[in-house]
């Protein structure tokens, strides 16, 4: 790739092999059923409220970041194509152009919503509603960042990089969540019909 390129192009696959694995971890705790939200708001719910939100805009300001430019030029893609010389890499001005379509929605939430709070949008959030932005638009725009880095790596190494988030600790979080509640509902139940265990009634042990 030459020290141009290859500086640029590492440094933006570190960032979105890390932008996957997050996604992962969300996906695998906010991304399945209603039953597992159930298990997260009758263990803490204000407190995952706080997790879902927090990791979702973060990951939308990584999306905008992706495909950003400005005079000091940060580090995205189009610096990616500042490097790359003119026609050098075929289809790769095609794939730029479709990751920036894609993660349009998350400059608009950047610009107005988590790095700005847009006055006008407060104030009347139907005259210029934010850019829809559901899990779809998210994998959307990962699969077309992906593609574009990955039209670079095809074109000098000549193979590509297949992303997997991972989805096990959250999952394995979620088990470990289901089995706590279960116990303490077995120890309610116990409670009001009167078969209480001695321990059922050893307040720091249950209450912490």
């Amino acid at each position: 790739m030459g020290a141009d390129i290859g500086f640029v192009y590492v440094r933006l696959w570190n960032r979105l092999a890390h932008l996957h694995f997050s996604w992962g971890h969300y996906c695998g705790l906010f991304g399945k059923s209603q039953a597992e939200f159930d298990v997260m708001n009758g263990t803490a719910g204000a407190l995952f409220k706080t997790i879902q939100d927090s990791p979702w805009e973060t990951i939308l300001l990584d999306l905008a970041n992706f495909v950003d430019w400005s005079r000091d030029r940060p580090l995205s893609l189009r610096r990616l194509d500042h490097v790359i010389p003119e026609d050098a890499i075929p289809s790769w001005k095609e794939s730029l152009e479709i990751a920036c379509v894609k993660c349009k929605f998350a400059k608009d939430w950047r610009h107005r919503r988590i790095a700005h709070w847009d006055f006008a949008h407060e104030k009347d959030t139907s005259a210029k509603p934010l850019a829809a932005a559901s899990r779809t638009n998210v994998r959307e725009a990962l699969n077309a960042i992906t593609d574009a880095l990955n039209v670079v790596e095809t074109h000098f190494l000549k193979t590509s990089t297949f992303f997997e988030g991972d989805e096990n600790q959250a999952r394995h979080l979620i088990h470990e969540l289901d089995l706590i509640n279960k116990i303490r509902n077995e120890r309610k139940d116990r409670l009001l019909n009167g078969t209480n265990r001695e321990d059922d009634t050893d307040w720091k042990r249950w209450n912490g």
